[in-house]
């Protein structure tokens, strides 16, 4: 097992509280999907008891794979979450990897896609010429911003645009418990004609981009108070928050459009909202959207940077995002290259392209996150553990394998849309190989050129 990294040495202020990672990852995780999935899975499965079933197994999944990462980052409360165990359980060139993958496409394109989605729903409420690219544009340079100002700025900002989201969706519920479209007496839990497995781990794998981001407040434990409790405390909270919500929405939408009415729709809450609000209504999921969206961004702004700045500190070619500003306590060079990556993939308009290309590495590399908790049992039975995830190994296992049909998944998709489109998302990854390869040679020069 591979030395730890030298970022692991470096101690930050622990400025996270509970309820801040708590609102990192509900906000990460409640993007835009909510507002289209459950059209879709209602359109796969026909049932509003599989749909619910569905959206609780999601649920589920995540909390098991969160059980893992709850043992890893308590464990290991460094800077980069991932990053560190990939590097410490297979060797710095996984690390590498993944950091160089996140920097370029997988991290900074997710950022640029959801900015992208707040442009396209801020154009409804204000069109101009260029607006969404605009929207997008100013979503990335403001929220930067104010997490280059800060940590106190970076999780105030994502605790007001969690909050308000979880406020609206609640506004959603509400009104939906109290309208009826025509076609929503049918029965909700009526089974349908015929079930197919097939159908319904698709309807699964939705529902699991729909919960995907969890896993990101991993890179921030090194900056949270007390996290031998509360890393497990985060993920746990975080996650039957945001279950409770999807489920209850579902619920809610099934009674107030029916599973006929979900699956014609081309936008559930926002027919729900019309229904009980008129035309008001559109205006104001097209406003929680946009909230909802920036929410996603801000946290993975202010959690990716934190990736790079280790990687900067463990690899010469990469010295500069190992840089921390003492005077704002943050990793300013690191959040500056994220925001600049983030404005390019948006202003090329290929990053839904290159997000679909890179899923399979994406979900790779959980694998090997979820490997590296096996790697760590083995290798340091001895050490301290505030968490250990229950069943071992069965509860790693289970998530290995969710991970492994996700990648599966992905790469059929990516495979569909362009041949060989999977290869192009692990060229992206791979290509950071010589410059790890430069990185490593540099480093022997300046250990040969010390012992000289």
């Amino acid at each position: 097992m591979n030395q730890q990294s030298s970022s692991a040495e470096q101690a930050l202020p622990r400025s996270l509280g509970l309820y801040d990672v708590i609102c990192i990852i509900v906000g990460i995780i409640i993007g835009s999907a909510i507002y289209q999935t459950p059209a879709n899975i209602a359109g796969m499965l026909g049932s509003g008891s599989l749909i619910l079933l569905v959206w609780f197994l999601g649920g589920v999944l995540s909390f098991i794979g969160a059980l893992c990462y709850a043992e890893l980052a308590s464990t290991h409360p460094k800077e980069g979450g991932d990053y560190f165990f990939l590097h410490h359980a297979f060797g710095d060139w996984a690390g590498f990897l993944f950091a160089w993958g996140r920097m370029w496409v997988i991290h900074t394109g997710n950022i640029a896609s959801m900015a992208y989605i707040a442009g396209i729903y801020g154009s409804k409420l204000y069109m101009f010429p260029y607006s969404q690219t605009v929207y997008a544009f100013l979503a990335v340079i403001v929220l930067t911003g104010i997490n280059c100002l800060g940590i106190q700025q970076g999780k105030w900002t994502q605790n007001l645009l969690t909050t308000a989201k979880v406020l609206g969706l609640g506004g959603v519920i509400l009104v939906a418990l109290f309208v009826r479209a025509p076609q929503s007496t049918e029965a909700v839990a009526a089974a349908p004609e015929t079930f197919q497995m097939s159908s319904f781990l698709l309807a699964l794998i939705f529902v699991q981009f729909s919960f995907g981001g969890w896993s990101d407040c991993a890179f921030v434990a090194a900056e949270m108070k007390h996290p031998e409790k509360n890393v497990f405390r985060a993920l746990m909270g975080g996650l039957a928050l945001v279950t409770l919500i999807y489920c209850v929405i579902n619920a809610v939408l099934l009674l107030s459009l029916g599973v006929k009415g979900m699956a014609d729709s081309s936008g559930v809450m926002a027919d729900v909202l019309e229904l009980g609000l008129g035309t008001t209504g559109g205006r104001l999921i097209s406003a929680l959207v946009v909230i909802s969206a920036l929410g996603s961004v801000n946290g993975m702004i202010l959690v990716g940077a934190r990736i790079y700045h280790a990687f900067g500190r463990d690899h010469s070619t990469f010295h500069f995002l190992g840089r921390w500003n003492p005077r704002t306590g943050t990793p300013l060079v690191s959040f500056l290259v994220q925001g600049v990556i983030s404005i390019i993939l948006v202003l090329s308009g290929r990053f839904e392209s290159l997000i679909i290309y890179t899923a399979a590495a994406h979900w790779l590399f959980m694998m090997m996150t979820g490997l590296a908790l096996i790697v760590f049992r083995r290798w340091e039975p001895h050490i301290e553990r505030p968490y250990k995830a229950p069943l071992y190994p069965l509860i790693p296992i289970i998530y290995i394998s969710s991970c492994g049909l996700l990648f599966q998944s992905s790469l059929t998709y990516a495979n569909s849309i362009t041949p060989y489109g999977g290869l192009i998302g692990f060229g992206i990854v791979l290509a950071g190989l010589p410059f790890y390869w430069i990185s490593n040679r540099w480093r022997g020069s300046a250990r040969g050129a010390e012992i000289q």
